[in-house]
């Protein structure tokens, strides 16, 4: 798969980081072509950033020379199958390449290994959100297809001459870092809401510096898709790394009833010690206080307006169950 033959490209998946894809990729001169099974949104999308739009996934892959697959992480399982039986059963498609963005693997990178060899496969995890500016130097990693390797370093030049920044990760290496690096932070942002509630600016207006970064942690959190965090929060990686983190606050609690003090701290004191000996002080303490005046202007204008309880409201009533 060259850059050169790659002219028109289908996003299937209208959500947030689909409709980042379709709008950077338009800049850099493709012809985009969206499709979701909420047409509405899709049509949005389209009519907002001079796109067009599929009326059905088939109509995508017959204008399209690269699919990038941008939905819910249980549904790429299945419409990976139906892209394969739609090939399988359809001559002359246009399509040449497909690329998922799923944030986990495990559960549907196999499928590729059925996909005919006339047709690029890949499987890629963009490690930003919908809020980066540009492409130049996001990182995304390149996961390693199995029986398909040829495939994912393909993929990883077109997006490389770009302008990403690759790193390359097979699929459990990658499945078992994101339990941690997306399923924490995603568990904590509802754990500390359910935490706090409609007390949150209650604890803000009598906080230091790190209270308000945890409180803005929350509050940004909220911009996050419900069913995004849901589905991150349910995978086997992510329980695995919950179980520890159970465990360890179990241990918290052992220690601070039985006053061991130093087993309260000997991690963070370890710590301390690393990034004293690397940098001679601790400057990520520094870097709290640099960033957080803005922080404490934007804290102090969500309390005023009284707009707590509508949070708590929404990430307490949270549902945890499949979408």
């Amino acid at each position: 798969m060259k850059n050169n033959n790659i002219s028109s490209i289908g996003i299937i998946g209208a959500g947030k980081m689909g409709s980042w894809f379709a709008v950077k990729l338009a800049q850099l001169g493709f012809k985009i072509h969206v499709y979701d099974i909420d047409e509405i949104k899709a049509d949005q999308l389209a009519k907002d950033n001079d796109l067009d739009l599929c009326r059905d996934l088939i109509t995508c892959l017959n204008n399209s020379d690269l699919i990038i697959l941008a939905v819910p992480i249980s549904a790429t399982k299945h419409i990976l199958k139906e892209i394969l039986n739609m090939i399988e059963n359809s001559k002359g498609l246009r399509v040449k390449a497909i690329i998922d963005i799923a944030s986990f693997k495990k559960d549907h990178i196999q499928i590729y290994s059925k996909y005919p060899k006339s047709v690029t496969v890949g499987s890629i995890h963009p490690m930003f959100g919908p809020g980066k500016k540009h492409i130049k130097n996001s990182q995304v990693i390149v996961i390693e297809v199995p029986n398909r390797e040829s495939d994912s370093q393909s993929i990883a030049r077109f997006l490389k001459n770009l302008g990403f920044k690759i790193v390359y990760m097979d699929p459990e290496t990658h499945d078992k870092i994101m339990g941690a690096v997306l399923g924490i932070p995603h568990s904590l942002s509802i754990i500390l809401a359910k935490l706090f509630g409609k007390k949150l600016c209650e604890y803000i207006d009598n906080s230091g510096t790190l209270f308000k970064y945890l409180a803005t942690f929350i509050l940004a959190s909220s911009n996050i898709e419900p069913n995004l965090t849901t589905e991150i929060i349910m995978q086997k990686d992510t329980i695995e790394y919950l179980k520890i983190f159970r465990k360890l606050i179990d241990e918290i609690i052992d220690a601070a009833e039985n006053s061991m003090y130093l087993e309260l701290i000997e991690s963070r004191i370890d710590l301390q010690k690393k990034i004293i000996d690397l940098y001679g002080s601790n400057i990520f303490y520094d870097i709290l206080y640099e960033n957080i005046e803005e922080q404490q202007k934007e804290l102090k204008k969500y309390c005023r307006h009284g707009n707590n309880d509508e949070l708590s409201v929404a990430l307490n009533n949270e549902d945890f169950s499949s979408r």
